[in-house]
């Protein structure tokens, strides 16, 4: 078989829509867990935050100059390493799992009306059918946490 062929295996024909479902289930629990990930990051840079600020607020003693560059240092490299590597990689494995995944909802025509039910409107909304791509208009975090974090 050729690595791009259009010939679908029909030997796979009885299995077809089982294996359809499990890889969107897998997908989707994918998502749940990149997300899961994100938030638990987000709670705890807000926690380590607010504990920061307040030994900074209940320390007698001003910090010297080295000290508030060496926090400030430490700072911008937990961000650095937070958001800009970690979450980044996380928001990218999530586009490639709603990318994915609708691709699979697209097989299963999920976003085709009548597929179910003897309806004008299909089951998905057409706009779901573009997630993690450029065109998708989601957002991988709330705009206000993306530019804190």
């Amino acid at each position: 078989m050729e690595p791009h062929s259009k010939r679908l295996d029909r030997s796979l024909e009885p299995h077809r829509l089982d294996i359809l479902v499990r890889a969107l289930n897998e997908r989707y629990n994918a998502i749940h867990k990149i997300r899961d990930r994100a938030q638990s990051v987000g709670v705890w840079a807000i926690g380590l935050s607010i504990a920061a600020s307040t030994w900074l607020l209940q320390v007698k003693a001003a910090p010297h100059h080295f000290e508030k560059g060496l926090f400030v240092f430490g700072i911008a490299i937990s961000y650095w390493a937070v958001r800009i590597k970690y979450i980044g990689d996380l928001e990218r494995g999530f586009r490639s799992q709603q990318v994915v995944a609708s691709r699979i909802e697209s097989v299963l025509g999920l976003y085709e009306p009548g597929l179910l039910a003897d309806i004008a409107e299909p089951i998905y909304p057409a706009t779901w059918r573009d997630a993690g791509s450029t065109r998708g208009r989601g957002n991988f975090l709330v705009r206000p946490m993306r530019y804190w974090m």
